[in-house]
C-alpha cells in the first residue's frame, strides 16, 4: 500500500463533503443576495476569472465562500470581525497545513456547522402539533 492509497477519502466522506461545500455556497448566496445594498457581485468576482479559465467549479467556490465570508462579516460586524477574523483564518491555516485531504476536512466542517444552524433553527421554532401542522400546509 502507498501513500496515495493511504490518503484516499471515502466515497462516502467524499458525498458529504462535496454536500457540505454545496450548502455553504447557497448559504453565502442567500446572505448576499438578502442584503441587495451589499453589492452580490462583490463576492461573485473573484470565481468568475477562475471558472472561466480552469472550469474548476471547486476552486471557484471555495473562492466564492474565502471572499464571501470575509466581506460579509466586515460588512456585517464592523471592526469587531476582525478578532473573530483572525481566529478563523488561524483556523483554516492549520486545517490546509494538517488535513490529508483539505477537501473533504473543510466539507465536512461545512456540514457540521450547518447540521448545528439547522438544528438551532428548529428548535428555535419550537414543536408543532400536527393540528398546527396541518394548518399551515394547507
Amino acid at each position: 500500500m502507498d501513500v496515495a492509497d493511504a490518503l484516499r477519502v471515502p466515497p462516502v466522506v467524499q458525498a458529504a463533503a462535496h454536500i457540505g461545500w454545496t450548502l455553504a455556497g447557497l448559504g453565502l448566496l442567500t446572505v448576499w443576495l438578502s442584503r441587495r445594498r451589499w453589492w452580490p457581485w462583490l463576492a461573485l468576482a473573484p470565481g468568475v476569472p477562475i471558472l472561466w479559465s480552469t472550469s474548476d467549479l471547486n476552486s471557484a467556490l471555495a473562492a466564492f465562500l474565502a471572499i464571501g465570508v470575509t466581506v460579509v462579516g466586515a460588512l456585517a460586524y464592523g471592526w469587531r470581525w476582525w478578532p473573530a477574523y483572525l481566529l478563523l483564518a488561524s483556523g483554516v491555516a492549520l486545517v490546509l497545513l494538517l488535513a490529508p485531504d483539505s477537501f473533504a476536512a473543510f466539507g465536512l466542517l461545512f456540514l457540521l456547522v450547518e447540521i448545528g444552524i439547522a438544528a438551532r433553527l428548529v428548535r428555535r421554532a419550537g414543536p408543532l402539533s400536527s393540528m398546527q401542522w396541518r394548518a399551515q400546509s394547507a
